[in-house]
C-alpha cells in the first residue's frame, strides 16, 4: 500500500454505522477536521477535504462545478460507495428528507385546525400536497412530494 493510502486508513474507521438507507458501512473520518464540520487530510503539504480525497482517489475525478454530497449524510463519511458529485441543489434535496424541524416532528408535516397538512418546498416555493386526517397519510404525501420534486433525495427513495 502507498504511502498515502496508508495515512488515510490510519485515520478511517471502516467499521462505521450502517445508514438505514445505505447497505455498506460509513468510513469513519477519526482525525481532526481541521476546525470545521467536514474532515481534512494533508496533502502535499495542504489540506484537503478527506471525502474528496477518497471520492477522487477512489472513483475519479469530480467534474467542474460540483462538489461531493454525501449519500449516506454522514459528514465524517469517506467511503468512496456514499460519495456522489452533486451540484449544491442535488445536494440540499439529500437532506431535505434528513431531519425535521415542525413541532410534528415530520418534516413537512404540520398539524392546522382542520387537520395535517402536508407541504414540500421547492426552489423556495412551498408546494401544497393535501391536508390529511391521519398524520402517517400526510407524511407519505410529504415523502412522495419529495420523490416527485427532487432527484437526489436518498433517505426518502427508500420509504
Amino acid at each position: 500500500m502507498s504511502d498515502i493510502l496508508t495515512r488515510f486508513f490510519d485515520k478511517v474507521d471502516q467499521n462505521g454505522p450502517i445508514a438505514s438507507h445505505m447497505e455498506t458501512p460509513c468510513w469513519i473520518w477519526t482525525a481532526s477536521s481541521g476546525g470545521g464540520d467536514y474532515p481534512k487530510f494533508s496533502v502535499d503539504g495542504r489540506l484537503v477535504g478527506a471525502y474528496r480525497w477518497s471520492y477522487e482517489h477512489f472513483v475519479g475525478p469530480i467534474p467542474d462545478g460540483l462538489s461531493i454530497d454525501h449519500k449516506c449524510l454522514v459528514r465524517r463519511c469517506v467511503n468512496p460507495e456514499h460519495l456522489r458529485p452533486a451540484t449544491r441543489r442535488e445536494q440540499h434535496e439529500n437532506l431535505s428528507g434528513a431531519s425535521s424541524n415542525s413541532k410534528s416532528g415530520i418534516r413537512g408535516v404540520r398539524w392546522t385546525k382542520n387537520g395535517w397538512e402536508a407541504n414540500v418546498k421547492v426552489d423556495g416555493e412551498v408546494v401544497y400536497l393535501g391536508r390529511f386526517q391521519n398524520i402517517d397519510d400526510a407524511e407519505q404525501a410529504a415523502i412522495d412530494g419529495r420523490n416527485k420534486y427532487f432527484t437526489h433525495n436518498e433517505l426518502d427513495r427508500n420509504k
